[in-house]
C-alpha cells in the first residue's frame, strides 16, 4: 500500500477518504469498518474496501461516499463491443498484435517506425496517414525518448518482439494477480485479450524511443475494480511516469478514480 499497490482481495464496495499525517491503517479501519486497501499519507489520502456486511454499518451511517468496486471498469475493447460502435474487435483485427506473429518485427526493434515508414504493418497505414503521423515524426524528433507511458490495462504480451528494449520491466506491476508479472492472460478472440498489447503498440508506433510501463488492472474478461484502477494511476505517478494512458471505461463515475486522476494531474502527469 505505501508504493500504492492496491492488495488482491475482492471488495464489493470501495471509498476514498481525506487523511492526516497521523492517520494509520489501524486507526482509520477502527473508524470506518472496512479495509484499507491504498494508503498514501504523502497524498492525504486513502481508498478502503468494504464487503457486503462491512458496507451495512456505512449506510446506516448515511454515508454516500461509498462506490461499487468489482468489475466496475471495462477496457476499450469490450466497451466497444457492448455499444456496438467499433466492428473490428468483433472481427479481431488486433490478433496482429496479440498473436507477436508479425513478422515486420522479427528483428525486435521498434525503430523502423522513426523514419516514418509504414509498410511494414499496412493495416495502420491508413490511420497513421489521416493523423499526418510521418510529418509529425518529423517536426518532433524526440519520437519520445525519455519519456515513461505507464499503460494501464489488460497487461501486454511481455515476449512479443515489439517491445524488445522497450519495457520498464523493473517497475511493472499486475494488480489482478498481485506479482511483478503483468502478461496478457486468456484466449484470444474471448474478453480482451490482446488490448493492452494493442494500446501499448501503437503507443510504439508513433513514441517509438518511449518506454513503457505496463500495468495490468483488467482481467481476462476486460473487467476490472475501482481499487485496482486508482492504486495502478498512484503506482505510475511514483514510479515518474510522465503519460498515463487509460484506455477503458465505466457506465458510472467513480470518484475514488477521479481523486487518482486529480492528484496525477496535480503533479503535471498528462493523464489519457
Amino acid at each position: 500500500a505505501a508504493q500504492g499497490r492496491a492488495d488482491s482481495l475482492e471488495y464489493d464496495y470501495a471509498m476514498n477518504v481525506d487523511i492526516t499525517a497521523s492517520d494509520t491503517k489501524a486507526s482509520l479501519e477502527s473508524r470506518y469498518g472496512g479495509n484499507v486497501v491504498i494508503l498514501e499519507s504523502a497524498m492525504g489520502y486513502a481508498v478502503m474496501g468494504f464487503d457486503d456486511a462491512q458496507v451495512e454499518k456505512q449506510a446506516l451511517a448515511g454515508n454516500v461516499r461509498l462506490e461499487r468496486n468489482k468489475g466496475t471498469f471495462l477496457g476499450g475493447g469490450q466497451m466497444a463491443r457492448m455499444n456496438g460502435s467499433v466492428s473490428a474487435w468483433a472481427g479481431g483485427s488486433v490478433s496482429a498484435w496479440a498473436g507477436g506473429s508479425v513478422s515486420a518485427w522479427a528483428g525486435g526493434s521498434v525503430s523502423a517506425w522513426a523514419g516514418g515508414n509504414y509498410t511494414f504493418i499496412p493495416q495502420n497505414s491508413l490511420a497513421w496517414r489521416q493523423i499526418r503521423l510521418e510529418q509529425g515524426q518529423r517536426i518532433a524528433t524526440n519520437l519520445g525518448n525519455g519519456v515513461k507511458v505507464a499503460i494501464i490495462d489488460t497487461g501486454i504480451d511481455l515476449k512479443h518482439p515489439a517491445f524488445a528494449g522497450a519495457i520498464l520491466e523493473t517497475e511493472m506491476w499486475d494488480f489482478v494477480g498481485n506479482d511483478a508479472t503483468p502478461q496478457e492472460e486468456g484466449t484470444l478472440g474471448f474478453g480482451a485479450y490482446g488490448h493492452g498489447t494493442n494500446i501499448a503498440g501503437i503507443v510504439l508506433q508513433i513514441a517509438p524511443r518511449a518506454r513503457i510501463l505496463p500495468l495490468r488492472v483488467l482481467g481476462t474478461d476486460g473487467s476490472g475494480d475501482v481499487t485496482k484502477v486508482a492504486a495502478a494511476i498512484n503506482y505510475a505517478v511514483g514510479k515518474g511516469a510522465q503519460i498515463i494512458n487509460l484506455s477503458l471505461g465505466s457506465d458510472s463515475k467513480s470518484s475514488t478514480v477521479q481523486k487518482a486522476i486529480d492528484l496525477a494531474a496535480s503533479k503535471g502527469v498528462f493523464v489519457i
